[in-house]
């Protein structure tokens, strides 16, 4: 990538301008990761093409993972495969939302159980460049990024990266056999739920998030065995002693320890994207949900929809209904909308 194209740099999430700078040097560091976990080996285009590999287009996503006091840049590698295939190994397993729920449930309560007291906490866990730990299960061959194409070599890839269409079902056949070697016994309905039935610990796993639930002791030593293998950052532990963190934010949701108990709430900043995204900024705010003109309201949402903004509309709708769990006033006025 030339000079020039490096003025400007934009968020693909929000859309703001970035530091082309700190992107150019993100887009490094990314590069040198590849190259140390050995994600792919560089062969001849026409090795690729005397094997039947077709190479597949790359692009970079840079987001600022963190905000503009506290930034966070990441530039990811992602692979732009969007052919059908096998459905089966497409998805992974995703936890429902009352998992962790319950387990906030837990947290809060257990310390109140007259014959079993335990001092509970919940450890929330990132693994860092989840997919370049599963091991590519397809042979694939990727273009090399603008930075370092020679215009002679392909990748063919050891390890999945993010866009492969089975980058999930692999990384989820690369970490559940190794928590099941801790002693975890695995769920059957929801596949990515683990409990440890000497410890007494409960993980559910959402792509590279892990939420632990456990006596402080007991946690790090799940963390301990994670750290064996893979590159985590401890998000925080979040509990009711002093030192304990006292609020977290996880899953598109602020979880906070308030009193004796754990509040729920949706996170704030997906809110104000959406309305930066519509354009609602300087709208103005009603004073209750829900409207008694039924009809009318229908009528001019319909007149907004002809404006090809269905999918829009209907993704923001369905996002909030989802974040505002908790909240019954909004979700009545989105329900309304």
């Amino acid at each position: 990538m030339t000079e020039d194209e490096f003025q400007t740099a934009v968020d693909d999430v929000s859309g703001k301008t970035l530091d082309a700078d700190k992107v150019k040097a993100a887009m490094q560091l990314e590069l040198d990761i590849i190259n140390q976990y050995g994600v792919w080996k560089m062969i001849t285009k026409e090795e690729a093409a005397a094997r039947g590999l077709s190479a597949i287009p790359v692009r970079w996503v840079d987001v600022n993972k963190g905000d503009e006091i506290n930034e966070e840049y990441r530039s990811r590698l992602v692979v732009k495969e969007f052919r059908a295939g096998d459905p089966d190994t497409m998805f992974a397993g995703t936890p429902p939302t009352e998992a962790l729920r319950y387990q906030c449930s837990c947290l809060a309560t257990d310390r109140y159980r007259d014959k079993q007291r335990r001092n509970l906490k919940m450890m929330f866990i990132d693994v860092r460049r989840d997919h370049f730990r599963a091991k590519a299960t397809r042979e694939m061959a990727v273009q090399l990024p603008p930075e370092i194409d020679d215009g002679v070599h392909v990748a063919e890839l050891v390890y999945t990266m993010c866009g492969c269409r089975d980058a999930s079902f692999n990384w989820e056949n690369e970490y559940a056999p190794y928590v099941e070697e801790m002693g975890f016994i695995r769920g059957v309905n929801f596949p990515c739920v683990f409990y440890h039935p000497l410890k007494l610990l409960e993980v559910s796993v959402h792509g590279d998030d892990f939420s632990a639930l456990g006596e402080e002791d007991d946690l790090n030593w799940f963390a301990a065995k994670m750290r064996e293998r893979y590159e985590l950052k401890i998000r925080g532990i979040l509990g009711f002693d002093a030192s304990d963190d006292k609020s977290i934010r996880v899953l598109n949701r602020i979880i906070s320890i308030v009193g004796d108990g754990v509040e729920w709430e949706a996170d704030p900043r997906h809110a104000q994207l959406i309305v930066e995204h519509l354009g609602l900024g300087k709208a103005k705010a009603v004073a209750t949900p829900g409207s008694n003109d039924k009809a009318n309201d229908d009528d001019k949402i319909w007149r907004f929809l002809k404006r090809n903004f269905f999918v829009l509309f209907a993704c923001v709708r369905n996002f909030l209904l989802r974040i505002f769990l908790s909240h019954s006033m909004q979700q009545r006025s989105v329900a309304d909308s």
